[in-house]
């Protein structure tokens, strides 16, 4: 696995992709849950189920969204399959790739 530290963030902006990366968390288990409960009672609550995907995409944008506007701002090294993460302790971004097998 490649592994290199890239750059940092502030505090600030660790917390705001901290947020949203716990949202999209929480929202993908609310949605295993949900389908877990749907084998198993074989009724959904399909109103439910469209509202977690609905704040899915949001959360999801808006992730997408943070990553590329930080990485523009602070020019971080990119590579082909690559993607970054921060460490949530020190503040540093981290390019990762896993090798191929």
């Amino acid at each position: 696995m490649y592994h290199e530290i890239v750059g940092s963030v502030t505090p600030e902006e660790r917390d705001t992709i901290r947020q949203i990366h716990y949202q999209r968390l929480a929202l993908y288990d609310l949605i295993n849950v949900l389908n877990d409960r749907c084998r198993e009672t074989e009724h959904l609550d399909e109103s439910l189920y469209q509202r977690i995907v609905k704040d899915l995409g949001r959360a999801n944008a808006e992730f997408e969204s943070w990553w590329r506007a930080k990485s523009s701002a602070y020019k971080w090294k990119n590579i082909p399959d690559g993607h970054w993460s921060v460490d949530f302790d020190t503040c540093e971004v981290i390019l990762e790739r896993k090798e191929a097998k």
